[in-house]
């Protein structure tokens, strides 16, 4: 178990270095605005919650957590100070350094059979991998809205492939569905993926794709942003303030749309599905075609239940771990693919693309499943039950492979569109 505990260690911080040595010391300190944190934060961030839980917790040791006091700490520093007290590209490099070695050698001691409940079955450790993974991707977060600040030259397209109905539903059978991960084995999930319980789900169809360019285009076209029916309380207050009239990044430029993406800028390709959305305008889109949003249960049964062994898959595809074949994830693309160009990612009921490819806003509030017990800490998911923050699942292009399982709950507030997320809409009824 060592060995293979210190491998996936290897492997998430050869994608985090891999994109570090692609970026210049002003890339590190850049700071779009108070809600996004510096890359070079989130680099020792990183080392500080690998020191802090494997190193101190687990083996004594407070010297490397405590190397640059407070200044990684996501509750002692607030997010708009943070670029101005960041130690040196050298330092922070020498720290994940420092702290990687150290745990490798103190997980060569460390006993993961041990009832130590951060040690019990390396729970811990699979936390500060996947943790990792999950800051890789609010580096590249970061580092697309630096990237949309630039101007570059328009990239050349390649005509894609031939894409599915973009519009076309399946039936999926209601009946009692176990949400969620079980307690028994599922080291490799968060608090907010436990207990799993059942929950009673009438019959629904739910689209086989995320929503497209193409679809969201027609909405823009149609006055779907100035008409006030479309849109919740909540989203029309947004809206008023923001004056937003397209998705993060999409600019008119004599008379055709364009996307800025990562330093380059090409026009909106129609099958590629919409990115940067927020729940206000996924809701509002939704509305405009006499559809909704799938809740968490409705879009978790969609993608995992396989009605021929009656039971649930780990992926939408199965048990098998992820690929560049059945997802775009892992940065291997710099942005979104055209919808339906992973068929061997499927779900045995046909839908495509829902791992990778762009986050999905459900319609479910992010609160605790029943039997809820925070683990490692308190923080970690607890303060976000708090009836605002929206839940997103499945993933996107920039998503890791730890973290894409079909259980896996990300969280936002609703306005949040700097993220890589979409959507795809559910029917009920029919």
């Amino acid at each position: 178990m060592h060995e293979d505990l210190i491998a996936r260690l290897a492997l998430v911080r050869q994608r985090t270095l891999d994109l570090l040595n692609g970026l210049e010391d002003t890339d590190l300190t850049w700071q779009p605005h108070s809600a996004w944190s510096p890359v070079g934060w989130h680099l020792g961030h990183i080392a500080y919650t690998e020191a802090y839980w494997i190193l101190t917790r687990c083996a004594g040791d407070t010297r490397l957590a405590g190397r640059f006091g407070t200044c990684f700490s996501t509750t002692a520093v607030p997010k708009d100070h943070r670029s101005a007290i960041l130690p040196s590209r050298e330092a922070i490099e020498t720290y994940l350094r420092d702290v990687r070695g150290e745990t490798c050698r103190v997980l060569e001691r460390l006993r993961l059979d041990d009832d130590h409940p951060l040690l019990r079955r390396a729970a811990i450790v699979h936390m500060v991998i996947q943790h990792e993974a999950q800051h890789l991707e609010n580096i590249r977060i970061v580092l697309y809205l630096r990237g949309a600040q630039k101007e570059a030259a328009p990239v050349s397209l390649v005509k894609p492939p031939a894409v599915p109905d973009d519009r076309a539903t399946v039936h999926v059978p209601g009946g009692t569905f176990t949400l969620g991960a079980p307690n028994e084995g599922s080291e490799r999930c968060y608090d907010n993926e436990r207990s799993a319980h059942p929950v009673e789900l009438p019959d629904f169809r739910i689209e086989l794709v995320p929503v497209t360019n193409r679809r969201f285009l027609q909405f823009i076209e149609a006055g779907g942003y100035e008409t006030p029916a479309l849109w919740s309380e909540e989203g029309r207050a947004w809206l008023g303030a923001t004056k937003v009239r397209a998705p993060q990044g999409w600019e008119r430029r004599e008379g055709a749309w364009i996307r800025r993406g990562f330093c380059a800028i090409a026009p909106v390709v129609p099958e590629e599905p919409v990115i940067g959305v927020c729940a206000h305008e996924a809701d509002a889109f939704a509305r405009f075609e006499g559809r909704r949003l799938p809740s968490e249960a409705q879009w978790e049964r969609a993608a995992t239940w396989d009605a021929a062994p009656g039971r649930k898959r780990l992926y939408a595809w199965g048990n098998e771990d992820p690929d560049p074949a059945r997802a775009n994830h892992d940065g291997a693309n710099e942005g979104p693919t055209p919808v339906g160009n992973h068929p061997a990612g499927a779900s045995a009921l046909g839908c495509h693309d829902l791992h990778g490819n762009v986050w999905e806003w459900t319609a479910s509030l992010f609160a605790p499943y029943p039997g809820f017990k925070p683990f490692a800490y308190e923080g970690y998911s607890s303060p976000y039950f708090d009836g605002r923050h929206r839940v997103l699942r499945g993933g996107s292009w920039a998503t890791s492979p730890e973290v894409l399982r079909a259980t896996f709950r990300n969280w936002y507030l609703p306005h949040v569109r700097e993220i890589f997320a979409g959507f795809r809409c559910a029917v009920v009824g029919e």
